[in-house]
């Protein structure tokens, strides 16, 4: 006798009946409110069931907090002295030849090469776990053939995982060619074929027997193995080697439960083909997939093609998609189909019945301005309160994309508007719409003008970066390179660093070589105890950062929720401590988050939005870990190796490209789905630790 029917059983039953009778019968209205209907009740009803979180496997601790000989070793990798480290690879103690690989792995020294080879063949499988995560780092072709023999002879599986994704770093046909023809047992195959994937599609390294290995793996029984061979498919941006088996990507998706993460990446692979075959396909995991995350890929894939009315109605529908993320990326795909004079219609009449939903608004009016119809955007503009910030800034946003003399006006007035959020946004949008501007002296001089002066006295450092780069543009020359050339002696060392940044783009120097050095060297203080490690922000503070615990906790009270963040301060010391002073300093009280991309990061944390905190007078190292950028993972934002700050971002889903090139510090154990409703202009409230053994 058969059992009871579950909720989700009965939904996907649901889900199957309507989403065949709309393939069936063509678009309907109806068909495709119901199908988001029941995409948003299965949603409430089964939470996060579809969403699985887990702890992110990352190094053992060794006692690092405890271990002065071990902090040495730590100190040297913040010093970045590949020579130091390299001796300890041969101490009597295993955990300071496993601690000096880890360190190498961030130091990235090329003379450390062989060294890290021999050490390949330790008798400890840390150290040898350590060393091939090292190897990896240098991303060196002649690693290859040392870590598919170490993969040969090795028995312990976390090494060969390490080994593998290793051999996923180096950018070569012949690391894929390894990776295929490697023996490797059924518990190390969701690793092998994650590494496949990403090193033909992230890294363009595609062996001839790789794209077969991925396509059998699609409707493995593990999802794992088949999330990472559906990777592959998201993350090729050249669609060549597989277009031939598009047939065989669709049988695999049309298989899939609406839940199935691994359909995210397969809709997003059929959407850059831009075929109308998949148009219907597309639809529906848009309209019924329970996963906003599923339906988000599904939108942008949506806006991939190109003249099918049916799309158009299907993304206007999306914009009442119940997640907002997922009805921005559905604005955002509108804007990228070809309206016609109807479309901007509907698109004008959708933006004046939903003004509450100001986000997904703002791609639609933008695109409404650049169509022509300034007099529509200047009057939802005009309409908005300078006192809802947020807003207000969405506006100033969405008049740097209309041109015509009326949106410059408006901008240059908001410079001088004395608000300076609205300022700094102004500056930005400025600075956007400058190259598309007349070329005649008056406007030239206008734009000139606005910018030197919120270069000397703009209040938040956003808007006098803005400033400064377009300062260094070649029309400006050579007044704007005089100008700068005074900011670089300006008393206030935010404004001396956005002009020696701007200054090195127009020389073509590094900005430490255009900066003078500041009075007395160094960066400022997070903190303010005797000890001479505590007053610099490039160190490791030990008696600190013990303090703190070995599992400490960065609580963050959002306007979408609290988030709870585990800190792992054995990988990342000196970020754990950076991001921990910060915290306890109250600097991210009042701090928004600036950037979200949808299924991608929420990134905040940037301190030059804030006029009490002005430009961070600091950077730090890079401290590349073993934690993977898994759901709900938290990184450090950066412009570069060795340039990371105050910012942090925590990414929605698996992102491992970004693994080993991003500091990850951290990962979400509470509030997740606070994370998942964070978008920009959304502010931390406040932001505590919590210590933590």
């Amino acid at each position: 006798m058969a059992g009871p029917v579950s909720g989700a059983a009965l939904t996907r039953a649901l889900f199957t009946q309507v989403a065949h009778a709309c393939a069936t019968l063509g678009r309907k209205g109806a068909c495709v409110v119901a199908l988001i209907a029941l995409g948003s009740l299965s949603a409430c009803a089964r939470a996060h069931e579809s969403i699985p979180m887990r702890e992110p496997v990352g190094r053992p601790s060794d006692g690092l907090l405890h271990d002065a000989g071990l902090q040495g070793l730590v100190d040297l990798q913040e010093r970045r002295d590949g020579a130091g480290l390299i001796p300890a690879l041969s101490d009597g103690r295993a955990v300071v030849r496993a601690r000096a690989a880890f360190a190498l792995g961030s130091v990235q020294a090329p003379e450390a090469f062989e060294p890290l080879v021999a050490a390949l063949d330790d008798e400890d499988a840390a150290v040898r776990r350590d060393a091939a995560f090292a190897l990896g780092q240098l991303r060196s072709a002649g690693a290859v053939a040392a870590l598919t023999r170490a993969f040969a002879s090795e028995r312990d599986d976390t090494v060969r995982a390490r080994i593998l994704e290793a051999l996923d770093k180096v950018p070569t046909v012949s690391a894929s060619a390894a990776l295929v023809g490697l023996d490797v047992p059924e518990g190390l195959e969701a690793d092998r074929t994650l590494a496949v994937a990403l090193l033909g599609g992230e890294r363009k390294m595609l062996a001839p027997a790789a794209l077969p290995l991925i396509l059998d793996h699609l409707d493995d029984l593990d999802p794992r193995v088949r999330a990472g061979a559906a990777l592959y498919f998201a993350r090729a941006r050249d669609t060549e080697p597989w277009v031939g088996r598009a047939a065989r990507v669709r049988e695999a998706l049309d298989g899939y439960e609406r839940d199935d993460p691994a359909a995210m990446y397969l809709v997003e692979g059929l959407g850059r083909l831009a075929d109308p075959f998949d148009a219907n396909r597309l639809r529906g995991w848009a309209a019924s997939s329970p996963d906003w995350r599923i339906r988000a890929n599904a939108m942008a894939a949506l806006g991939m093609q190109r003249g099918e009315p049916e799309i158009r109605d299907i993304l206007i529908d999306g914009l009442s998609d119940p997640s907002e993320s997922v009805a921005i990326v559905a604005a955002q795909s509108l804007v990228k189909v070809d309206s016609t004079a109807e479309q901007l219609q509907r698109m004008e009449t959708w933006i004046t019945g939903h003004g509450d939903r100001w986000r997904v608004v703002e791609p639609l009016l933008a695109h409404v301005g650049e169509a022509g119809d300034s007099l529509f955007v200047f009057k939802w503009v005009d309409a908005l309160s300078a006192t809802d910030t947020a807003r207000a800034r969405m506006g100033v946003r969405v008049l740097g994309s209309v041109p015509g003399a009326g949106a410059r006006e408006r901008l240059l007035r908001e410079t001088r508007s004395g608000v300076a959020a609205l300022a700094a946004q102004a500056v930005a949008s400025l600075a956007r719409r400058w190259p598309g501007e007349p070329t005649d002296d008056a406007v030239r001089d206008a734009y000139f003008e606005t910018f030197r002066t919120v270069l000397f006295e703009g209040e938040e450092m956003a808007g006098v970066r803005a400033a400064a780069y377009a300062l260094a543009d070649s029309a400006f020359v050579p007044r704007g390179g005089a100008v700068l050339e005074e900011a670089l002696h300006h008393a206030d060392r935010g404004r001396r660093i956005a002009a020696a940044r701007a200054l090195a783009q127009l020389t073509g120097l590094s900005a430490d070589e255009v900066e003078p050095a500041p009075p007395g060297g160094g960066g400022a203080a997070l903190d303010a105890p005797d000890s001479s490690r505590a007053q610099d922000p490039r160190v490791v503070d030990w008696v600190y950062l013990a303090g703190l615990g070995e599992a400490p906790r960065l609580v963050l009270d959002t306007e979408r929720g609290r988030v709870v963040i585990r800190l792992d301060p054995e990988e990342a010391p000196l970020t754990v401590q950076t991001i921990a002073r910060l915290a306890q300093r109250g600097s991210y009280a009042g701090i928004p988050f600036h950037r979200v991309v949808p299924n991608f990061v929420v990134q905040g944390g940037d301190l030059t939005r804030s006029p009490a905190d002005k430009e961070p007078d600091f950077s730090i190292r890079s401290e590349f870990t073993l934690v993977p950028y898994w759901r709900g993972v938290v990184g450090m934002a950066s412009a570069g190796k060795d340039t990371e700050s105050s910012q942090l971002f925590i990414t929605h889903s698996m992102q491992p490209h970004l693994d080993g090139g991003y500091t990850a510090f951290g990962w979400v154990v509470e509030g997740m789905d606070a994370v998942d409703r964070l978008q920009v202009g959304d502010r931390i409230l406040k932001a505590t630790v919590e210590t933590g053994s």
